[in-house]
C-alpha cells in the first residue's frame, strides 16, 4: 500500500501475489499510505492464490491496521469467501459486524455445512487506528485467538473447531479480497482505511506480535518464519 500511485497493491513479502485495486484510493495511512475504501464498492483484489498452504490448511495468522470512518454497516476486512453469513461458503473472512461492532473472524466448511467463530470482546465504534491479529491453530481451540492493538481478547466462541479443521478455499474459485467479499463488491464493503495486511503460514506468538506492531513493512502474503 506504499506505493501511493496506480492500480496496484504490491507485495512486499517477495511472494509475488500482488493486488489489483478497484475503487480505493491512496491516502496517509499508518504506516506511510494506506488504502482508503469508499464503503460503496471498493477493494482489493488478490486473485485465487493458495495462500493457505493447499488443500488442507493449518496453522495461519492475520494481522493488519484498520480505521473506520463509520460503525453503521458490516465492514470487510479481509475475505477469502463469499458472504459474512452462516454456512455460506468454504473458507474465512475477517470483518466488523455492525450489529455488535465487535471484529470477528469465521471459517467455514460448506461440505459439513460447519462455521467457526471467534467475536472479540471490544467494541470498535470511533474512528482511529486499531491493529489486529487473528491466529488460528488447527488442532487447538486455546491457541486460537485474537488480539486488538497487541492485547489478546476474551474471545466468544461459536462452534467446534474440530469441525472445520480441513476447510478449503471453494475449490479455488474464490478470489482473496481485501475490503470487500470474493464474490460481490457491494455487500458488507469496508469503509474506511486499511494499512498493512498480512497473512503468515504459521501461529504468530505475542512477542511476534508486538514486533509486527512497531514495525510497519506491508505483507499481503504469507511469509514463513520470523515476521
Amino acid at each position: 500500500m506504499d506505493e501511493n500511485t496506480g492500480s496496484a497493491a504490491n507485495d512486499a513479502s517477495g511472494n509475488g501475489f500482488s493486488g489489483t485495486i478497484s475503487g480505493a484510493t491512496f491516502v496517509t495511512g499508518k504506516r506511510n499510505y494506506a488504502l482508503n475504501f469508499d464503503g460503496t464498492d471498493d477493494y482489493v483484489d488478490m486473485n485465487d492464490v493458495d495462500l493457505l498452504g493447499g488443500s488442507s490448511y493449518h496453522d495461519f495468522s492475520i494481522t493488519g491496521w484498520f480505521n473506520r470512518d463509520t460503525s453503521n454497516s458490516d465492514d470487510t476486512i479481509l475475505a477469502n469467501r463469499n458472504s459474512p453469513t452462516e454456512n455460506a461458503d468454504d473458507g474465512f473472512i475477517v470483518y466488523i459486524d455492525d450489529s455488535t461492532d465487535k471484529l470477528t473472524f469465521e471459517v467455514s466448511d460448506d461440505a459439513d455445512t460447519d462455521e467457526y467463530q471467534l467475536e472479540s470482546s471490544s467494541t470498535i465504534i470511533s474512528t482511529g487506528w486499531n491493529h489486529f491479529t487473528i491466529v488460528w491453530d488447527d488442532s487447538s481451540v486455546s491457541g486460537t485467538k485474537m488480539y486488538i492493538n497487541g492485547i489478546e481478547e476474551n474471545v466468544t466462541r461459536t462452534g467446534t473447531l474440530a469441525n472445520v479443521g480441513t476447510f478449503y478455499d471453494d475449490g479455488g474459485n474464490v478470489d482473496l479480497r481485501i475490503g470487500g467479499e470474493s464474490d460481490t463488491a457491494t455487500d458488507s464493503p469496508f469503509d474506511g482505511k486499511l494499512d498493512d495486511i498480512r497473512i503468515y503460514r504459521y501461529a504468530l506468538n505475542q512477542q511476534q506480535i508486538n514486533g509486527i506492531i512497531s514495525e510497519g513493512a506491508l505483507r499481503f502474503a504469507p511469509n514463513e518464519g520470523s515476521p
